[in-house]
Formats: structure tokens, sequence, C-alpha cells
């Protein structure tokens, strides 16, 4: 019986070649190829062309920007190793798949497996291929599409290739619009005119960026770009798809960073002592650097810099150049490219912050400092949280806070700077808002966590299972206060949900029962440490477990993670955590502390969290009607924990009305858990009705929140790809798609 053919797939993919990835060949900075920094530059064609190829058809057109806000049409794009390329023949399916060749490689070099495979690729190589580096274009791309539809019409093992030639043939672009301003090119917008080149906006520069020691004029451009593409997606206002297609974060807060440069690169001996000064001197200003430019205040720093002392330039000689200056924009250049291509697939508005956010983490360090005391003192806790607030506020541009008050799809924070802790109207930033991050350390996650995260649907039951791993002992006071809470708890879930625990002693039978759960969800209860200069561990019983150790052997990581145990993101340790390490190994949403937990605190968050997978999930798709993310279900779940924290420190000073009910405790929760931009606004609001001072108030409210568990807590990943709707509403979206 002859097998029915196969449908050929829309999408368009870009594929990336490195054959340098080496952990110990990365960028000495940030952690990304050297390859792939050098080939960075190819991701700007990349978020300029379809994402599909029915995407600029005269059909498509007007609905494309409505469907990328709702994350419906993502730029696929990935760095791939030739291994990796090469390990399977291209299938037959996706014949609209592009390979970039580093220029380091030859065609020859794959022409065995081009040759092999039963599908078609289309090759961009410096030398060859089926475009040259310098031919590539829209339109050159475009007609290699149609030639491989003309080499693919009369295959029978494929359908539909008829139907995507008349789709290519059809497209049209967008019709060009203008800004109403004029901008200088520089990097710290780029990703927003990703953004706005997808909505049809041309002739976007004016030319080079030339104030370029002005801070003003780079928060001027900012401002403005940003501005224009929350105004896309106003103007494009939740539809119906929406009910199936959460819309996607509509702010980015992008902080490109580094590892510790004490450790991460050093001069080596035999490097003459005047190079050596320039390396040193130069090191320095990248760590030192404030704003959005280096800025040079002596001959040294300038020969440093340019290789040249500045009587020289004058003189007309050329820049040579520092190559640790050079390998530092080359890793900015590809972060930045890629956070473009994220903008780009979801129009959302990107604020670049300035350098000396990241000079915060000597403050932070203090900070932690405090929470691993023996005996911390909570007065001194909210003084010293005040104080790393104040750092955060100093370093964040006034006239940000005008587009984050425009925010009302949540916020993605894309650094490694305890961003969350920022105060916005008396509430830290991670509160006040849906937000979730993408650490930006080391740089091969950052670049692997921004690409295209194909929607993960699941129905409310897919929780219906837990998985909670136990690295302690049955006597351990820790375990016996996660016993404690669950008890409690679990009469609330026993008929809903279905624990699987499983206590571990070794590292194998933890991998073995990771790898042995199909469900969603799995929550850590045990030690987590993460010593200076080291790798952060679980502890199973005497036994230390590398998460970044297990690749390969955790062959199905679960979707969502808990850690519940101390420094799983450590606020004051290196990026080699227990929370990267698990989106290192393709978990989505991964919940980390940034601090010591207190055990009975870390339980209670533990068990409420499973009690809002019983009933929150069902009870919220149903009534609003429409999906609801992951991002939307931990979000609230720390708002409520956060009020709770409130409302019993404010009873503790006497500020909570006398005729207090429990009706008006989960009326509270209710307005903090509500679906908006700003749910915390609510409850301020029901607040300011008791008659009390919202001075003091609000000044027990930091107290109180300084002291809280939610600010230890951390949301990493892409948890807004998690989306959750019934059964019945996805089946019916799923047979419309099919049948179109």
């Amino acid at each position: 019986m002859a097998e029915e053919p196969t449908q050929i797939d829309p999408k368009i993919r870009f594929l990336l070649s490195v054959p340098d990835w080496k952990p110990e060949e990365a960028s000495p900075f940030q952690g990304f190829s050297m390859s792939l920094c050098r080939n960075g530059g190819f991701l700007r064609f990349v978020h300029t062309f379809p994402t599909d190829i029915y995407e600029l058809t005269p059909e498509s057109l007007p609905s494309r920007i409505g469907r990328r806000i709702a994350g419906q049409l993502p730029i696929e794009w990935h760095g791939q190793s030739p291994r990796a390329l090469k390990f399977m023949p291209a299938p037959i399916e996706m014949p609209f798949t592009v390979i970039i060749l580093a220029d380091s490689e030859k065609v020859a070099d794959y022409q065995e497996w081009l040759d092999n495979s039963t599908g078609t690729v289309t090759v961009v190589a410096k030398d060859g291929g089926h475009i040259p580096y310098e031919k590539l274009s829209f339109d050159a791309l475009r007609s290699r599409f149609l030639e491989v539809c003309d080499e693919l019409v009369e295959d029978p093992n494929l359908e539909g290739v008829g139907e995507a030639k008349a789709a290519i043939e059809s497209w049209q672009l967008p019709d060009e619009r203008e800004l109403p301003y004029k901008l200088g090119g520089h990097g710290t917008i780029f990703p927003n005119l990703a953004a706005l080149g997808v909505c049809g906006f041309g002739s976007l520069v004016d030319g080079p960026f030339t104030r370029l020691g002005d801070e003003s004029a780079h928060i001027e451009q900012i401002v403005q770009t940003c501005s224009s593409v929350l105004d896309e997606r106003e103007g494009n206002p939740p539809s119906e798809a929406n009910r199936l297609f959460p819309r996607t974060p509509d702010l980015n807060l992008y902080l490109p960073s580094t590892y510790d440069l004490k450790t991460a690169f050093s001069p080596r001996a035999g490097i003459d002592p005047a190079t050596r000064k320039d390396m040193t001197l130069t090191l320095r200003m990248i760590e030192k650097q404030d704003s959005y430019s280096f800025v040079t205040n002596s001959p040294a720093q300038m020969k440093a810099m340019m290789g040249r002392f500045p009587e020289e330039l004058k003189a007309g000689a050329e820049p040579v150049g520092n190559p640790i200056m050079r390998i530092r924009q080359l890793e900015v250049n590809l972060g930045t490219e890629a956070v473009s291509c994220l903008a780009a697939s979801e129009i959302g508005a990107v604020i670049r912050l300035p350098n000396r956010m990241n000079r915060t983490r000597g403050i932070v360090r203090g900070f932690a400092q405090h929470y691993r005391a023996d005996r911390p003192q909570l007065l001194k806790r909210a003084e010293l949280f005040r104080g790393v607030q104040k750092a955060i506020a100093d370093g964040f541009p006034e006239e940000f806070f005008e587009i984050l008050d425009r925010s009302s799809d949540g916020v993605r924070i894309i650094a490694d700077a305890h961003i969350e802790w920022l105060d916005v109207r008396g509430i830290p930033l991670g509160l006040r808002y849906n937000v979730s991050r993408v650490p930006v350390t080391p740089g091969n996650l950052f670049i692997e966590s921004v690409g295209m995260k194909e929607p993960l649907f699941v129905i409310p039951d897919a929780f219906g299972e837990i998985l909670v791993i136990s690295g302690l002992e049955e006597e351990d006071m820790i375990a016996k206060q996660f016993q404690v809470a669950f008890d409690h708890f679990g009469k609330l879930w026993h008929d809903k949900i279905k624990l699987k625990f499983v206590r571990v002693r070794t590292r194998k039978e933890m991998v073995d029962a990771i790898n042995a759960f199909r469900g969603m969800l799995m929550v850590f209860d045990g030690h987590g440490s993460h010593r200076k200069d080291e790798p952060s561990v679980l502890w199973l019983g005497d036994e230390a477990v590398d998460i970044w150790e297990l690749r390969g052997e955790i062959t199905r990581p679960p979707p969502v993670v808990l850690l519940s145990a101390c420094d799983t993101h450590a606020a004051d340790r290196n990026h080699a955590t227990v929370a990267n390490g698990f989106l290192m190994l393709g978990t989505r949403s991964v919940i980390g502390s940034v601090f010591p937990l207190h055990a009975t605190h870390a339980a209670v968050f533990a068990a409420r969290l499973l009690y809002r997978v019983s009933e929150f999930i069902p009870a919220a798709v149903k009534m609003y009607g429409r999906s609801i993310t992951w991002l939307e279900v931990v979000s609230g779940m720390l708002r409520r924990q956060a009020l709770t924290d409130i409302l019993h420190h404010l009873e503790s000073k006497d500020l909570v009305p006398q005729d207090w009910s429990v009706e008006a405790t989960i009326e509270l929760q209710m307005l903090a858990d509500v679906s908006g931009p700003d749910p915390f606004a609510n409850v301020q609001a029901e607040m300011a009705k008791w008659g009390l001072p919202m001075a003091e108030i609000e000044r027990e409210i930091h107290s109180a929140l300084a002291s809280s568990s939610t600010i230890s807590y951390l949301h990493l990943g892409r948890p807004e790809t998690i989306i959750i709707n019934s059964v019945k509403n996805l089946q019916n979206f799923f047979a419309e798609e099919d049948d179109g």
C-alpha cells in the first residue's frame, strides 16, 4: 500500500553553523562562540524576512502584526555545530531551511550530507553555495525558494508544493511608513527598529549616532522607539485569537553583562609590559562603563582603546583597536541582534538599560551577606533593601518609567542585575507586573533562551501528577516542615492532583526519577549551596550534584521546575547556578532562589503553588474564557504570597482596621491576582480606604516586603510560552487549523 504524501512545512528556518562551539573556546567575557559572534550580523537579515511562506500573502498580511504579538509567527533561528547539522539528512517536508556557513567552512564539507538528504535546503556561504554572502538579499532568497518549489513540484512524496509556490509569488511588503522623528543609528535602539521594520516602517536611521557621550540623547531615542512599538501594539488590541494565543510580553528590559572580569580574563605572561598595561586598562574601562558609550578621560585610556595617542589620531593615523575591546564589541553586537530577533518576533519594545546597573552587584552582595547571617535583624534588612532599591533606581533613568507605565502584557528582564527589585510606586517591579527573567550569562544559554520556543499547549489536567523529589532524610527538620505544609494544603488538592513523591540519595536516583516522569511540574525539596567561584549544587545526603553535568543524562526535563532549596540562583555568586542548569537542560520555567530560604516559608510557598495549580488554573481558564500562561500563574502566586506577608506585618503593627475579616482578606487577595496591567494598584487603592496615613502604610509595606520570601524567588526562562486552556477550546482550534 502506497504511503500518503507528506504535507510541505511552510515554516522558514535559519541555521547558523558554529564550527568552533566548545566551552573552552567561548568568548571570554560572556561565553559566546566566536564564529557566532562574527556571523551575528546575518541576524539583521533574518529578522527582516517572513517567518513562514504565507505571512506576506495578501490574505495574511493584514493580520501579521496581531499574529506576531500573539506569538504565532516567531522567528526561527539556531546556532548549530556542523556535527549537529549533519546528524540527520534534511527532511523532505522542510524545504525552506536556510543554512548559513561560517566563513571558515566550505560547501564541499557538506556535499556528502546534501547528496544523501531527501530534502532540499538553501546554503549561504562565503564562496559557492546557493547564495554567496555578498548576494544574500530578500529578493535573492525569495527567488531561491521559488527554484526549490520548481525542483519539488513533481515529487510524489510531497504535497502542497504548488500552493507554496503560489504563496511565495504573491508576497507583498507592507506599505512603507515613516516615523515622525529622526534617529541616529546605534545598537541601543536596534531591537526596536527591528520590531518597527516588521510593522512597515522604513528609512529608520538618518545616519550614525554622533552624540556618543550624551546619555540624554540615547535615552530620548530609546523612549521614542519604545513608544512607537507600544503604539503599534495598542493599535492591534486583544482579539478573538488571543483567547487561545495570549499576547506576548510587551516590554523587555535588556542589559548586556559580563562574567566577573577579574576571573574571566587576565593578560597572559609573556606579553610585553606596554601591551599588558593597555589590556589591563581596557578591562577596567569595560568594568567601569557607566552609560551607553565609553568615555576616555586620559591619553592613556585613548591609547588603550584605539591603539593610538590623541595626537596621533589628530595627525591622521588610523585607529588600531584593542583586541579586548573588539571581542567585547562582537559579544554586545551578537546579543543585540539576538534580542532584535525576539523583538521582531513579538513586536515587543526593548529598553536598553545603562551599564551602571550592572555595578549594583556590590550592594546586592552586602544584602545577600546579611541574609546569610546567623541572626539577621529585620530593621537592618529593611534598611539594606532600601539601599539596594535606591542603587537600582539611581541607575534606572527616570524617563523609562513612562514606558513601564504603558506595559500591559508583562515585562521580560533580559539581564543578570536584580532589576526585579526596582521600586515602582512603592512595590518592587517583580511584584507589580507579570515578570520573568532571561539571564545573559553564560552567552550560549542566553542565545538559546531568547531564540524561538514553540508554544507548549497543555490542559489543566496536565498538572494532575506532580513530581516531588526530596534530597532530605525523613528525620530532617526541613523535610518535616514540608510534610506539615503538604498535609495542611493537601486536604484542599487531594482529589485533584497526585503527588509522586520520591526520596533520592544519589545522583543516579535523581536522574532516573526525572526521566521516568512525564508530567509538567517538578518540585525539588532539599538543600542547595553555591560556594564562591564554584558551581551551585543540590545536595542528596552527602553527595553534591552539579546540574550542569547532567546534560545527556536527563533525557526529558520537566517543563516547569520549582527549586525549594537555598541559593539556586544566588544573588552574589557566578552564573553556574542550579536554575541556569535546568534551563540548559531544556526546562521552560524555573523558580529559583537568590538567598537562603527559611524552611517554613519555603514549604508554605511550595504547598500554596500546588494548591494554586489544582484550584486556580481550571477556574481561571473557565472564568476568563481564554488561555492563561504559566507566567500569569506564578506572578499571581507571588503577589498573593507578598500580600499575605504584608497583611501579617500590618496586623503586627495594629495598622489593619479593627473590623477586619476573612472576607476582606480574600477580597484583597483576589485584587492582587486579577488579570490586568497593574493589580497592586487596586490593592493599594483599597488600602487607602482604611483612613490610615498612607505614608505610614507604605513604609510598613516596604518593611514587610524586605523580609518576605517573595523577593527571594526569581522566575527564569520563557514561562509565557507554556499556554493552558481547556480540552474543548484546544480541540476546536486545532480542528479549525487542520481544516484550513
